[in-house]
């Protein structure tokens, strides 16, 4: 996962680990556990816990434009049809992500 901030003119990105969907199941929370619980009440299948969040901070802001703003940046019906074959192809722009001993 990887968490991007911009605030004004700076913004950073950096890893911040990866889904329960992706962990194995022996290293999960216990059940009973507050976080296991609060995976279980993130989790829909087939994709489990992975989600996007987007979060719009500032002052003055114009909920209604910024919603409007929003739907419009999204995916039409044509550009999602082209399937995950096209979207493997396009470049990455983050550097490679390297694994690290927990």
């Amino acid at each position: 996962m990887v968490n991007f901030s911009r605030a004004g003119r700076v913004s950073t990105h950096e890893p911040v680990g990866q889904w329960w969907a992706n962990a194995p199941k022996d290293r999960w929370p216990p059940q009973g556990t507050g976080a296991r619980r609060a995976i279980d009440e993130r989790w829909q299948e087939p994709w489990g816990d992975r989600l996007n969040e987007v979060v719009f901070i500032g002052a003055g802001v114009q909920r209604e434009q910024v919603e409007a703003a929003w739907k419009k940046a999204h995916l039409n019906f044509t550009e999602t049809r082209k399937g995950m074959a096209h979207w493997r192809n396009l470049p990455d722009p983050f550097p490679s992500w390297e694994k690290t001993a927990a």
